[in-house]
């Protein structure tokens, strides 16, 4: 994250040296025409490359992402084989909150695997949104067993 940021600051300061260069006072019409359509070429070249670090972001995160679906899921697989040492009035509860669980990680792990960048903001406040629901999802199983039922 910290390697676009450097990136777009980068591509920003460029953009506006290429700007300021451009709107200085010179003899040469030619010149200035050449100027603005460097300046124009490197805004077009600092947008895709900005693209492509977006792209790059995202599918890192999805990477990162699916080992933290494994350790779920390994740590909903123990505690399914844990629900059947539990009491017996208690078991249809924990039943019920690993079908919820294990539902709710399948989901996310969907809907993380579907996205389809469609814009710069829309990643940030998907990712945002997304780091939420799986910091929530990583509460609720964690405290699995830690509720009221016992």
């Amino acid at each position: 994250m910290k390697k676009n940021t450097i990136f777009l600051v980068l591509a920003i300061l460029f953009v506006g040296g290429m700007i300021t260069g451009c709107l200085s006072s010179s003899p040469q019409g030619d010149t200035n025409q050449e100027q603005v359509q460097n300046a124009r070429d490197g805004v077009t070249a600092a947008n895709r490359d900005l693209d492509m670090a977006i792209q790059d972001s995202i599918e890192q995160y999805q990477r990162e992402s699916e080992s933290t679906f494994s350790q779920y899921e390994r740590r909903l697989a123990e505690y399914k084989a844990n629900i059947s040492s539990q009491r017996a009035e208690y078991r249809h509860a924990y039943e019920q909150k690993w079908s919820e669980l294990d539902r709710k990680n399948r989901a996310m792990k969907r809907k993380l695997s579907e996205y389809k960048d469609t814009g710069r903001d829309t990643w940030k406040s998907f990712k945002n949104e997304f780091n939420h629901d799986m910091s929530t999802l990583g509460h609720s199983i964690s405290d699995f067993f830690t509720t009221d039922n016992k």
